[in-house]
């Protein structure tokens, strides 16, 4: 027989449920991706088929790959399908000026593009119309994210923000 060694008493219990991803969504909850794509010269040159940038008849480049693979399973959720998509660390024409955020469809007022396969056509366009150079700055494309993502929040309207940064490289302008 073994002996009783004390009582344990409980003033108070509380169940504290954990909700997933798929619970926000189904509790309305809105979901919107933002994309930026690194357009520095450590990706390589897109003619060199060493780049990550290297357009080849025969296959995808890594920055596709990763934007299809990465937004094709983030982009569904998007409630609009409206996604803003940003590029940075290029030279943009006709100044040939380096810019830490600029809109891959080169529409200052409205960055948005229409679902992954307008993220893949603007990337395309913008490859081909920049000069890479750099170098990885961050923070200008963050702060416009910030700004994407700044919607009042109640009970009533949630919404989400989820920012994909495809990038080789050290980010320089962060600690």
């Amino acid at each position: 027989k073994k002996k009783s060694t004390g009582v344990l008493v409980f003033t108070s219990v509380r169940a504290t449920p954990v909700y997933s991803f798929v619970d926000y969504i189904r509790g309305g909850c809105q979901i919107s991706l933002i994309t930026a794509v690194d357009f520095t010269g450590s990706n390589g040159h897109p003619s060199q088929p060493s780049s990550l940038h290297y357009t080849s008849p025969y296959q995808e480049n890594e920055y596709v790959q990763a934007i299809r693979s990465v937004a094709s399973v983030l982009a569904p959720y998007d409630s609009d399908q409206m996604i803003p998509a940003f590029g940075f660390g290029a030279q943009l024409p006709p100044e040939w000026e380096v810019s830490h955020c600029f809109p891959l469809n080169f529409n200052y007022q409205n960055a948005d593009v229409s679902g992954v396969q307008g993220i893949l056509d603007a990337y395309q366009y913008t490859l081909h119309n920049v000069k890479l150079h750099g170098p990885t700055n961050f923070s200008s494309f963050l702060d416009r994210a910030m700004q994407y993502s700044s919607v009042q929040e109640n009970q009533q309207s949630q919404s989400y923000s989820i920012l994909l940064v495809i990038t080789d490289g050290e980010i320089t302008d962060m600690a």
